[in-house]
């Protein structure tokens, strides 16, 4: 019998199947088990088992994956993910895991095969986690300052707004004044 790998799926399906099949292709002896969100990941026959989360509950989910005792665990994500909390809840599944190694995988794609060796090692893990953690601070950082960036070049267009509001309302009340006036003048 071979390695037992999960693979955790937060991609679409088809980039999903394309991802089994590539580490099928890499691991033919492996015992692959995909943990999905999502009954639409069931695609291929490239995974052994499928586990879907939803069924189980987080604490059946974590049962499962210590109970298989996983030779590699890898999480196939996307970017645009990073900042869901189905990511964060697909980490955590992967920190508790208990897998002999983690793989991280953005935009679904295999690393080649030489950086796999340092798989399982601490340094590893430590060098997915800080990326993941730079991928979270850096786009909402990115975000804040784009955000800045218009507030302040719009303010001086603001300060031209008040001041055509404060002319406007300075010439309707002199209007309003001189109204009046005339107004008294022709009832005399």
């Amino acid at each position: 019998m071979g390695p037992r790998i999960g693979v955790i799926g937060l991609v679409p399906a088809r980039r999903f199947a394309r991802f089994l099949e590539g580490l099928r292709a890499r691991y033919p002896q492996a015992a692959l088990t995909a943990i999905i969100g999502s009954p639409e990941l069931r695609v291929g026959d490239a995974a052994q088992e499928y586990l879907l989360w939803g069924e189980l509950g987080a604490r059946g989910l974590v049962r499962e994956v210590r109970r298989r005792r996983l030779d590699l665990l890898v999480l196939a994500y996307n970017r645009d993910y990073a900042g869901t909390l189905t990511y964060w809840k697909a980490l955590a599944l992967v920190l508790v895991s208990r897998a002999g190694g983690l793989l991280f995988c953005e935009d679904a794609r295999l690393p080649d095969p030489a950086s796999l060796q340092a798989l399982g090692r601490p340094r590893a893990l430590a060098h997915a986690l800080l990326g993941t953690a730079w991928t979270m601070v850096a786009q909402p950082l990115a975000y804040l300052a784009r955000e800045a960036a218009i507030i302040a070049l719009s303010l001086p267009l603001g300060l031209v707004l008040l001041a055509i509001v404060a002319v406007d309302l300075a010439d309707a009340s002199v209007g309003a004044l001189t109204r009046r006036r005339r107004n008294l003048v022709r009832q005399r």
